[in-house]
């Protein structure tokens, strides 16, 4: 028995340049179609990429074995990084955006025909739409650009895990307060008479093993968990809301969030998309938006 499915894609740039006068971006023109036998060494399996209009593309694949949608999604997502990664190897002024595969996962359908020849599909599509009053007192000062740029980053990032480095990247931007060093800078791990015998042991050390020794004055007495969890309740951060439930921001959940993102480049390991959509998201989406209201809580 074969299993049939087809997916629409497009190709689009993470970014173009736009400034008066000049708008620069980059584009691809797929020479196709294009049918390839056993992709990814898949033996029973058909890929055919074809152009549907001026800016989306078709997957069809013909397969023997790839029998669920598990199967059918984790095949796209590798076929959809390959070719990414040869757009990026043949890019060559990426300053005008890098090209990625976009597939359109809502319109991915199974196909099967009758004995009339006649194809059947199904798909579904939802659409949520938000009602958003823009007028003018919901711009905030940029007093903190990068920590904004953090936050849009991860929004129009296309991985998950690159969505977790970059919505974690506002809790770090935190650490570099001058609020975090007030909360936490009396409360060293070492006291006096520890600290003078680390420096004299470090003074007799080459830069490296130095540099690593004079690190660990900078430990305090708490966790790194403990401390941002103390600094985003400060904002008055207690709690935030999934799916309309509310959950408490509390160590368990801080604790969770950095497990996750010390498990981001650690080949084979579990990351949890739940940590993302559950927790670090709205967390990041909080905080972001009580410093933009408040730029001098980070100061004090």
């Amino acid at each position: 028995m074969a299993y049939s499915f087809t997916c629409p894609f497009s190709i689009i740039a993470s970014h173009e340049i736009l400034i008066r006068g000049f708008h620069g971006r980059n584009t691809v023109k797929l020479n196709l179609p294009l049918e390839i036998d056993s992709p990814l060494g898949i033996v029973g399996t058909t890929l055919t990429i074809s152009k549907k209009g001026n800016d989306e593309y078709s997957f069809l694949v013909i397969s023997e074995t790839l029998s669920t949608e598990e199967l059918q999604t984790s095949f796209l997502e590798k076929i959809t990084a390959c070719i990414s990664l040869r757009l990026g190897l043949e890019e060559a002024n990426p300053h005008y955006g890098t090209l990625f595969v976009k597939p359109k996962w809502h319109q991915l359908e199974n196909i099967s025909v009758t004995p009339n020849g006649l194809m059947l599909s199904d798909s579904l599509s939802l659409k949520s739409v938000l009602t958003l009053d823009i007028s003018e007192e919901h711009f905030f000062p940029l007093t903190h650009p990068d920590l904004l740029n953090f936050y849009y980053d991860g929004l129009r990032a296309e991985h998950l895990k690159s969505k977790y480095f970059h919505f974690f990247l506002v809790l770090e931007y935190l650490e570099s307060s001058q609020k975090y060093r007030s909360l936490f800078g009396s409360s060293k791990l070492f006291d006096t008479a520890e600290t003078e015998r680390i420096e004299q042991l470090a003074s007799q050390m080459k830069s490296t093993k130095k540099d690593a020794i004079l690190k660990l004055l900078l430990r305090t007495k708490d966790s790194r968990e403990a401390k941002l969890l103390a600094i985003i309740q400060s904002f008055g951060i207690i709690s935030i809301t999934v799916l309309g439930q509310t959950k408490d921001v509390d160590l368990t959940m801080i604790k969770n969030i950095t497990k996750n993102r010390n498990k981001l480049f650690h080949s084979g390991a579990n990351f949890s998309a739940d940590a993302l959509w559950g927790e670090l998201f709205q967390l990041a989406t909080l905080v972001v938006a009580h410093i933009s209201r408040n730029p001098e809580c980070l100061d004090v």
